[in-house]
């Protein structure tokens, strides 16, 4: 899950020219924008989500991010696709930020669980080598998948599918036991 979350940042890297383009843009802070939107959505992310799931577990607010991430990416596809105006992507691309939760959170269910099993170190170095494969593979991944069929939505949704499976991932194989100790 971790990798597919990732994924969907990192397969954007090689289309950012693409997208350039799309909008019509140059130099300066209207391209810095494409770069700097998700970030600023995910400034404010980082302060509501470990909170969230302080009290209503790690699982589920895992799961909400990812989706709302997919969702958002969809949005994302979609104004690329019908050719919306750039300010329209850029809130779109904030508000997807806004759900960039799951990864802050799963370093805390990787906590919970390393701790009392011991093996938290194994299980930051899993999580670390996944977001590094996500490194490698992603920008390959976008740009064959643009290469392949010259179109920014398809690689956008592609990342939205990826968001989707890494939430059902996490709906269906993390496990939180304890949490109804939790108060």
């Amino acid at each position: 899950a971790a990798f597919l979350n990732l994924l969907g940042f990192t397969m954007a890297i090689p289309i950012n020219t693409a997208l350039k383009g799309h909008f019509g843009l140059s130099m300066g802070s209207s391209l810095g924008s494409l770069s700097s939107a998700y970030p600023l959505g995910m400034f404010g992310a980082l302060f509501l989500w470990p909170r969230l799931s302080d009290r209503v577990g790690r699982k589920p607010v895992i799961s909400l991010s990812l989706l709302g991430s997919a969702i958002g990416l969809a949005a994302q596809a979609y104004a690329v696709h019908r050719n919306w105006p750039l300010t329209a992507f850029l809130t779109c691309r904030v508000l997807t930020g806004c759900c960039a939760g799951a990864g802050t959170v799963a370093k805390a269910y990787l906590a919970d669980i390393g701790a009392a099993s011991g093996r938290l170190p194994q299980y930051m170095a899993w999580r670390d080598a996944a977001n590094t494969l996500a490194f490698i593979a992603g920008p390959i991944l976008g740009g064959y998948v643009y290469a392949a069929t010259n179109s920014l939505a398809t690689v956008i949704g592609v990342m939205a599918f990826g968001s989707l499976a890494a939430a059902a991932l996490v709906a269906r194989f993390v496990t939180e036991a304890g949490w109804s100790d939790r108060g």
